[in-house]
């Protein structure tokens, strides 16, 4: 029975196809002659998924074809809210000829309801996956706008920051050399501290300016083994992990040498296990954060736990959107940021959570880490060495 069914409708569009075209191009321009060109351009491609209703709509190429066509650069770039009303029209055009053509053919209705509903079902799901990928792409760029503005507001609050900061840092330094060698070792404790200070603010400007699109500002991209990355980070957050009891367990068996921004990663580091301690921060949760390196065939990974409350389940879809967050004096650029930073090292960023686990999962593709060491050569032959903005610190 569906053999038939089909064999009559593909009979029916194989035959009209023409005309049918024809009739809804004119109806088009009789409403918007603007689009009829376009519309005429993706014409084929759409009656071709009509005609192959086995293929699904999202797994047929025409559908790419047809919303790449959409939005083709110029004045007869088509608004994607006019869908509606084309593939309306569209449908009219096929109830034109189709009644006469079921008539004609003494097609009884236990063969002819299924195969029309099936056909305007095919239409509506073509209409529905161009909406959705419109949709969808709209929030990406939405997202990349943010981040733009972010980069300019960013940047511009960096600068201000830095400056005051050398100041201090380079008057801390004048005084630490007046000091006598017995002055000197009294206050040395404290001296390290400002120092190590320090060095987390020009991570945390650092990590600023990665939303920056000034390259310029950009930090150079070194070699580096996972061990000493996490070891520095390690240090900067010691008073603090010291200071709440949480014990740190490192399992990096793995220590894969690394191309990356050096000091943005350490930022990347720096606000994960700070979340993590903010994470353990309330309610009786184990006071343990892991450290894991693993790898696969494409990339290295490196996986921070957390036993705490977890990501609170309407915030899991937007974590890594700008000014999102759960905490009442946050920011929510920390995620952001992060994702920026991995984004920009050839890596990603992504987790799971649920109530008593959380797992942030940085990813580094070993492709991307050799196309950005060959990034690395470029950038030394192409300008010449300029001090990390961090490196005043220490």
């Amino acid at each position: 029975m569906s053999t038939i069914r089909k064999s009559w409708l593909q009979l029916f569009l194989e035959t009209y196809q023409i005309p049918i075209i024809r009739t809804w191009l004119g109806l088009v321009e009789k409403e918007a002659p603007q689009l009829k060109e376009i519309m005429a351009e993706l014409a084929d491609h759409l009656y071709a998924m009509l005609l192959n209703p086995e293929v699904p709509v999202e797994q047929d190429p025409r559908c790419e074809a047809i919303y790449n066509i959409f939005h083709k650069s110029g004045v007869l770039q088509m608004p994607l809210d006019s869908l509606p009303d084309m593939f309306h029209l569209l449908r009219l055009s096929i109830m034109q000829f189709q009644t006469s053509y079921i008539y004609r053919q003494h097609i009884p209705p236990e063969e002819t309801t299924p195969a029309v509903f099936s056909l305007h079902q095919r239409i509506h799901a073509i209409q529905k996956a161009l909406l959705e990928k419109q949709r969808s792409e709209s929030v990406g760029q939405l997202h990349l706008d943010r981040l733009s503005l972010l980069g300019k507001m960013a940047a511009s609050m960096a600068h201000e920051l830095r400056n005051p900061l050398f100041a201090i840092e380079g008057m801390l330094r004048l005084i630490e050399s007046e000091l006598s060698h017995e002055e000197r070792s009294k206050v040395k404790r404290y001296l390290d501290v400002v120092q190590q200070e320090f060095s987390g603010l020009y991570g945390q400007i650092t990590g600023f300016l990665s939303f920056s699109r000034n390259q310029q500002m950009e930090e150079m991209f070194v070699n580096c083994r996972l061990s000493e990355l996490v070891a520095a980070v390690l240090e900067l957050i010691r008073p603090r992990l010291n200071n709440e009891g949480v014990e740190v367990e490192l399992d990096l068996q793995l220590d894969p040498s690394l191309t990356i921004q050096k000091i943005a990663l350490q930022q990347v580091l720096f606000n994960l296990l700070n979340n993590s301690l903010d994470a353990l921060a309330y309610g009786p949760y184990p006071k343990l954060i892991q450290l894991h390196s693993h790898e696969d065939e494409d990339s290295y990974y490196v996986d921070i736990t957390d036993y705490g409350e977890g990501i609170p389940e309407h915030l899991k879809d937007s974590i890594f959107t700008p000014f999102v967050t759960s905490k009442s004096k946050g920011t929510g650029l920390g995620l952001s940021i992060c994702k920026q930073i991995m984004e920009k090292n050839g890596g990603e960023i992504s987790f799971t959570s649920q109530k008593g686990m959380t797992v942030f999962t940085l990813r580094f593709f070993k492709e991307g880490s050799a196309l950005l060491a060959d990034q690395t050569m470029a950038q030394a032959v192409s300008r010449p060495s300029q001090g990390e903005v961090e490196g005043s610190g220490g």
